[in-house]
């Protein structure tokens, strides 16, 4: 079984510093974040919603990488984030990954994007945030009836094809950084990541 690792991105000076810690430091490395559920727990949510695919429909042959944005209608480094991960699809296919991005957009809205933008994935469209609530990642900055009221804190989960999380990626300072939502990690440290659990 591979190992399960959790990935902390701490930006260091311009440069992404990458933490990656066994299953037994991560509890003592992550101790009362609740950001998302811990390595080697199972995701609280199928993903399916109103009769759209869920999880064992979207899935590759060795599971997914799960990419939460806060929207592709209107965050500029949401958007970034899913044209990167959309360039190495074939990277993460490789692997028996599946990307599938989740945000609280529209399906229409979701649509527009991947059409302009010809994405490779798969969207899971969460309105009223339901899985965003699930996993633990609604944005408490954000108030009812604010602007952006429902979105997540980004993270990114490599969850395996029984749908138990081997690896996490998030921006350490998410509750005391405001602005921690520009930074995202590079395509490559996800794709290490996905390579660790995968293997």
């Amino acid at each position: 079984m591979p190992a399960n690792l959790s990935f902390i991105v701490r930006p260091v000076a311009g440069i992404f510093c990458l933490v990656i810690a066994s299953l037994f430091s991560v509890a003592v490395a992550q101790e009362g974040t609740g950001l998302g559920p811990e390595v080697g727990e199972t995701i609280p949510h199928d993903l399916a919603l109103d009769g759209a695919p869920g999880f064992d429909e979207l899935k590759g042959e060795n599971g997914m990488v799960l990419f939460f944005v806060r929207s592709v209608d209107w965050c500029p480094y949401c958007k970034a984030q899913v044209i990167e991960a959309s360039g190495a699809h074939d990277d993460f296919a490789a692997l028996g990954l599946e990307p599938v991005y989740l945000s609280y957009d529209t399906v229409e809205k979701q649509t527009a994007f991947t059409s302009q933008r010809d994405i490779s994935g798969s969207f899971v469209s969460d309105p009223q945030s339901e899985i965003i609530k699930a996993f633990g990642l609604l944005n408490t900055n954000h108030k009812p009836g604010e602007f952006g009221y429902g979105i997540p804190f980004p993270a990114i989960f490599i969850v395996d094809a029984n749908g138990v999380v081997r690896a996490r990626l998030y921006e350490e300072d998410y509750l005391t950084n405001t602005k921690s939502y520009q930074d995202r990690p590079a395509i490559e440290i996800v794709l290490e990541a996905a390579a660790s659990v995968s293997s």
